[in-house]
């Protein structure tokens, strides 16, 4: 029988490796994109409800009629019955 060593795993034939330079920090080039601000999502708001109530509770006394009628109390009268319901 004869006996056959196994070739060793490395060879002492191959040539001498250079040493590679360390990695150096390199940034992407920056691309030229307008400044945009992010878009929210807004809630939709129905308010058909809302102005089915005010509907009923703005009289006919309420109402501007521009006979004899303060027009900024009237109006006054107005806003103060949508803040009361939550129209803005």
């Amino acid at each position: 029988m004869s006996s056959t060593t196994p070739a060793s795993a490395v060879s002492n034939d191959l040539p001498p490796t250079a040493e590679l330079p360390l990695p150096t920090n390199v940034t992407a080039p920056s691309i030229n994109t307008p400044n945009t601000q992010p878009i929210e999502a807004k809630a939709t708001v129905n308010y058909g409800r809302d102005l089915v109530t005010l509907a009923k509770i703005y009289t006919e006394e309420s109402k501007y009629s521009g006979e004899d009628n303060n027009f900024d109390r009237k109006l006054t009268i107005f806003n103060d019955l949508c803040n009361r319901i939550g129209i803005p």
